[in-house]
C-alpha cells in the first residue's frame, strides 16, 4: 500500500500541508509574544498613580528636601567664608 502512487502523493501533500500549518501557527505565536512584550514595555512606561503615603505626606517630603538643600548651601557658604 505504501508503494501505491496515490498513497505517496496524498502522503506528501498531507505532510506539506501539516508543515505549512505548523509554520503558520509558529509565526502567529511569535507575533503574539512580541506584541505581549511590547505591551509590557508600554505598561511599565505608563505613569503610575501616586501611593497613598505619597499623596498624604507630599508637602512634608518637599519641605524636608528643601531644608536639606538649604542646610547644604549654608554649610558651603560657611566653608567659603572661612
Amino acid at each position: 500500500m505504501q508503494n501505491n502512487p496515490q498513497y505517496v502523493k496524498m502522503n506528501t501533500k498531507l505532510k506539506a500541508n501539516n508543515e505549512a500549518r505548523r509554520e503558520k501557527t509558529k509565526k502567529k505565536k511569535q507575533t503574539k509574544r512580541e506584541e505581549e512584550r511590547a505591551n509590557k514595555r508600554v505598561r511599565r512606561a505608563a505613569p503610575r498613580s501616586k501611593s497613598k503615603f505619597s499623596t498624604k505626606y507630599d508637602e512634608r517630603i518637599k519641605s524636608i528636601k528643601e531644608s536639606d538643600l538649604t542646610r547644604e548651601e549654608r554649610i558651603r557658604n560657611m566653608e567659603k567664608n572661612k
